[in-house]
């Protein structure tokens, strides 16, 4: 038996017996199929294996007819599902709050005006007592001594100073190593 020595017209000749090549295509593979005895020969063949093939009957209908019809949630469920969503974000957001408020460290009174006094002390303000109700008398200087105690001209006198601050990064790294001597001699 020989074979087609154009294997463009034999990879189509299924296509041909399927009837899935376009109008042109088709007329080119049954011009060549005529005149080549070996493609006639293969395509015939084909055409007995797809006869003797049981084709399976697929009734679409029927099939789609048997399907359960599809349920349909009514508006109350959906709205369940939305509250009951709500509900889980607000337990879950409100859990979330109260672990960091019972992380969030806490500063008495007393600790605040202990503070302040220390601050106000050392910063050369004498008139560090707090208030009749154990409050500190200035909250402000409770975290910490503030630029709003300085006058005027020192403010001015500190934003020059900073201004004249030159904090140029070095171009280069710092060369000096450490001698340092390896074997019995140690460091």
């Amino acid at each position: 038996m020989t074979e087609c020595g154009n294997p463009e017209f034999r990879d189509a000749l299924p296509d041909l017996l399927h009837g899935r090549l376009d109008d042109a295509a088709r007329a080119r593979a049954e011009a060549h199929v005529r005149d080549c005895g070996a493609c006639r020969r293969e395509l015939a063949l084909l055409g007995s294996l797809r006869a003797a093939m049981p084709q399976p009957a697929v009734n679409v209908a029927a099939i789609a007819a048997a399907l359960p019809a599809p349920r349909r949630r009514s508006a109350w469920t959906s709205h369940l599902w939305q509250m009951a969503a709500a509900v889980v974000f607000l337990v879950v957001g409100g859990s979330g709050v109260v672990t960091y408020l019972r992380r969030t460290p806490r500063i008495d009174s007393t600790a605040m005006a202990t503070v302040a006094a220390t601050t106000r002390v050392a910063a050369g303000h004498e008139s560090a007592a707090a208030s009749t109700s154990g409050q500190p008398a200035d909250v402000e200087l409770a975290v910490g001594y503030g630029y709003t105690d300085l006058t005027e001209a020192q403010l001015e006198s500190l934003l020059k100073d900073v201004q004249d601050i030159k904090a140029v990064p070095m171009a280069e790294p710092d060369q000096s190593t450490p001698d340092v001597t390896i074997g019995n001699g140690g460091v």
